[in-house]
Order: structure tokens, then C-alpha cells, then sequence
């Protein structure tokens, strides 16, 4: 497997991995909504779940215009790109 694969794997698995957990907090700040409004809850939770879908979702994003940097990329710019995608997929 070559770099291209092997990153293109790396980016794709983590696209999975964010978009999942983006689904799953969108349903747990709908449940957390729901809840709120029938005990005041505080929005302070709320905003937290709204903060890291904004955050997931700029990240996957990033993620796919990566993804198609790489897979546009000459060989030489592979290595240039590796570094970038794996800071990319730290967050």
C-alpha cells in the first residue's frame, strides 16, 4: 500500500469517526433540548454540544479538502501533504 492509500485510509476512516460522533451529539443536543425545556436546564450544557458539532464539523471539512488535495497530488507533494493530514487528524 503507498502513501496515497495509506492516507487516503487515514482520512476516510477519521471522516467515519467525526461524522458519527456529529450524529451523535446532534441527537444527544436534541434529547439535552428536549430536556431543557421541560426542566430549565442549563444552556450552558447546550452551547457545548453546539461548540463541538461547529468543531467536528470545520475539522471533517478540513479533513475533505485534504482528502482531495491528495488525491490531486503529484508524488513529490505527498510528503508535504502526510505531515499536514496528520496534524489534521489529531484534533
Amino acid at each position: 500500500m503507498g502513501i496515497r492509500d495509506s492516507l487516503e485510509k487515514k482520512i476516510e476512516g477519521q471522516l467515519e469517526k467525526w461524522e458519527n460522533e456529529i450524529e451523535e451529539m446532534k441527537a444527544r443536543s436534541k434529547k439535552k433540548e428536549a430536556e431543557a425545556k421541560a426542566e430549565k436546564a442549563d444552556a450552558d450544557i447546550q452551547q457545548e454540544y453546539y461548540d463541538r458539532i461547529e468543531t467536528l464539523q470545520k475539522a471533517s471539512a478540513q479533513a475533505r479538502q485534504k482528502l482531495d488535495e491528495l488525491r490531486q497530488a503529484g508524488e513529490n507533494s505527498l510528503e508535504g501533504l502526510r505531515s499536514e493530514i496528520e496534524n489534521l487528524l489529531k484534533k
